[in-house]
């Protein structure tokens, strides 16, 4: 590749190597580190445990996490682990509590910080190769901090964030959190009293963080945030008050990570995709585009975020990460969502590990990873009149710059978009500015990453025309290449 091409496609913040981009994946839940080596997967989220591994005061048992560690090293995976919950012994939780069924997701009582501090030391040295530690899961939720009517923003941050932190720090480790989940930004309510606007919304989100955040200066005990479910670049539509969630991250980065109070943002949990949260639940968690093909959402949640990343100073390989949700098998409404099914006694990769599986290998298919210089359109009657609309409509459209190549995601179905049912309407790409004259176009199957050639293209003047054909999926997937 000359310097010249090289220098005309690759544009951004930051243009960094394809390593940055593989560490961008993790995943959540259980082991299967075979599977994990299979999706392209290189990092897990997992709880360590402290009311499993310190059942009594000072009697530890971490033969557990030994066993993790060890088949985590065997096949390349680096372990994220959740400090987390509290020991029975330990916890606040009345004898018989009402309305929260484990006893372990109230906070620890005061008098057994020191105890809380100290597992977090054994663990911490127990594995030196371990670098970041999130401390704690979705605090803001009242299910997993139950801490009754003092805010969990304050329980949490002086007597489970400050501690760790302490420890993690003077072993030179790093703090991970608040592991705070955008679906519920604000303090608990009753059930029947929760107000629908907060989901997903901006504001309310940016206020939350900033109450989370500032309380008693807790950034200063962060190395990196962590957030859940910002469900990449979509607008749930079921929803009144829901946003776009990537201005959230612009908020983050702009007054925390910019200003070098945090070093990037995590989302360490993604993919929850249910078309409902319980039998027994008023909560739809549905954009338009959440129903089948389940896979399509892994392109939806990570694709945007990559972006993203590229645009806003990933230096640092591990600046921004996204976790998925989850490894393993279940029986309830998350099991669209799961990496692994189970077939024939045994398991392998889902639709939606697959997916996950060709996003990884498309992405990472370079030298180095960036964004592209000149403008790339999707959509129809862009280059080519429709006599089906008035006007050109253009789909969401992401182009990398992979080495030489452009790789284009596009998002095909659309709120209120009737595409016409017309196997001779092309689906038309216009690019501009990119420099090879001599070119081969190729789409992927978003789902098998199976290639098919397109021979419809051509360049007018400095714009490169390229007619791909109609599919019934949601999701494109071509890329530009010199022949």
């Amino acid at each position: 590749m000359t310097d010249e091409l090289q220098q005309s496609i690759a544009v951004g913040e930051s243009v960094v190597p394809s390593e940055h981009v593989v560490n961008f994946f993790g995943a959540c839940g259980a082991p299967l580190y075979e599977h994990l080596e299979e999706v392209g997967v290189r990092w897990k989220r997992k709880d360590s445990g402290w009311h499993n591994q310190e059942p009594e005061r000072d009697e530890y048992d971490f033969s557990d996490w030994d066993d993790r560690v060890a088949g985590a090293d065997q096949h390349g995976i680096t372990m994220l682990p959740i400090l987390d919950y509290t020991a029975l012994w330990a916890s606040t939780a009345p004898d018989e509590p009402e309305g929260v069924s484990q006893r372990q997701h109230y906070p620890l009582a005061e008098e057994y910080v020191d105890d809380w501090s100290e597992y977090v030391r054994r663990f911490a040295e127990r594995y030196p190769d371990i670098e970041y530690f999130e401390v704690w899961n979705e605090p803001n939720l009242d299910h997993f901090l139950h801490t009754g009517e003092q805010p969990n923003h304050e329980v949490y941050v002086e007597r489970i964030l400050e501690p760790a932190a302490e420890v993690l720090h003077d072993l030179d480790r790093k703090v991970v959190a608040p592991s705070f989940t955008t679906e519920w930004p604000a303090d608990p309510w009753p059930d029947d009293e929760r107000p629908s606007k907060v989901k997903w919304n901006v504001g309310a989100n940016v206020d939350a963080i900033d109450r989370w955040l500032s309380y008693q200066d807790a950034w200063k005990h962060i190395d990196v945030l962590s957030v859940h479910y910002t469900k990449g670049d979509t607008k749930k539509h079921s929803l009144p008050y829901a946003d776009d969630m990537m201005a959230f991250y612009d908020y983050v980065y702009d007054n925390y990570v910019a200003t070098g109070m945090l070093e990037g943002i995590w989302n360490t949990e993604a993919g929850f995709t249910a078309t409902q949260a319980g039998e027994n639940s008023p909560f739809i968690a549905l954009e338009p585009w959440e129903q089948e093909p389940y896979l399509q959402w892994v392109a939806r949640y990570t694709i945007p975020l990559i972006h993203w990343g590229l645009q806003h100073d990933w230096t640092s390989r591990d600046a921004y990460k996204l976790f998925w949700y989850r490894m393993g098998t279940c029986d309830n409404a998350l099991q669209p969502g799961m990496l692994v099914e189970e077939t024939d006694d045994s398991l392998q990769l889902s639709d939606t590990g697959h997916a996950l599986r060709t996003v990884i290998a498309l992405l990472t298919d370079a030298d180095e990873v960036g964004t592209y210089a000149g403008s790339a359109e999707v959509g129809f009657g862009i280059f080519e009149p429709s006599p089906q609309r008035t006007a050109p409509y253009r789909f969401p459209v992401y182009t990398f710059a992979l080495d030489d190549r452009l790789f284009v995601a596009a998002w095909l179905d659309l709120p209120g978009l009737e595409i016409p049912d017309d196997e001779e309407l092309p689906i038309q790409g216009v690019i501009e500015g990119y420099p090879a004259t001599d070119i081969e176009v190729t789409t992927y199957d978003y789902l098998t990453g199976e290639e098919t050639t397109v021979d419809r293209h051509e360049r007018v003047d400095d714009r490169l025309h390229v007619s791909l054909p109609r599919t019934g999926d949601p999701i494109l997937f071509f890329e530009v290449a010199p022949a």
